[in-house]
């Protein structure tokens, strides 16, 4: 980070570049020097500053730098509110994950399949499976469409709950929509089918991962 000066663009590529890579304090340094420099963070320098910071898993600092980009009168992107949503949902930290996700709602941004899946996978983590069910639905209404991530943790986590006929619902809903189950989602359903020995209902999943071309999981 030595020896390095120049506009403010330069400094939030340098910053991204250095948090992508790991270098925390090389980063650190550079946000300490445009501060120096007497220039003003903009949107894109927040942005680099709390995705980066989310991926190496410092939380609380990304958190106090949203704050921050907030009450300096700059809109966080929708990019911000994943990368905070998907690091609280990981530390478990889903009461917070929700106002988050709320706020962002109520900031006029329309969520995208990756809020949605982050939101759907922490929510079923938790156990919160009805709220996750819900979130699917509000995701279609609102022409989203739930890619083969949104199901699989779906139907892996209610096949792991015993709730296999919902599973097998989603299932087909899922290929209703036209979108291609892949050996994870087969995996799951296998499993759930299995707990419960219904012998012409793994016989159908299994020639119809065939005519997908879908390879059998060995470890099942």
């Amino acid at each position: 980070a030595r020896g390095v000066s120049g506009n403010l663009i330069t400094y939030n590529v340098l910053i991204g570049e250095h948090l992508k890579s790991g270098l925390v304090d090389e980063a650190m340094c550079l946000w300490k020097r445009v501060h120096k420099l007497g220039l003003v963070p903009n949107s894109m320098t927040y942005s680099f500053m709390i995705d980066g910071l989310c991926k190496i898993c410092l939380l609380n600092v990304a958190k106090g730098l949203f704050t921050k980009m907030k009450m300096r009168g700059l809109v966080p992107t929708l990019s911000d509110y994943n990368s905070l949503v998907a690091s609280l949902c990981k530390e478990s930290s889903l009461e917070q994950a929700r106002r988050v996700f709320q706020e962002m709602r109520d900031s006029n941004y329309v969520p995208d399949v990756v809020s949605f899946n982050t939101m759907i996978d922490g929510l079923l983590k938790a156990g919160d499976v009805q709220y996750a069910k819900e979130l699917l639905n509000e995701m279609v209404q609102m022409g989203q469409m739930p890619d083969v991530f949104t199901y699989t943790v779906l139907i892996n986590r209610l096949s792991k709950l015993g709730q296999v006929d919902e599973a097998k619902g989603i299932f087909e809903r899922m290929v209703s929509l036209g979108v291609k189950p892949d050996s994870h989602v087969y995996d799951s359903l296998l499993k759930g089918v299995l707990s419960e020995g219904e012998a012409e209902e793994i016989i159908d999943l299994l020639r119809r991962m065939a005519d997908h071309g879908v390879v059998l999981d060995s470890k099942i």
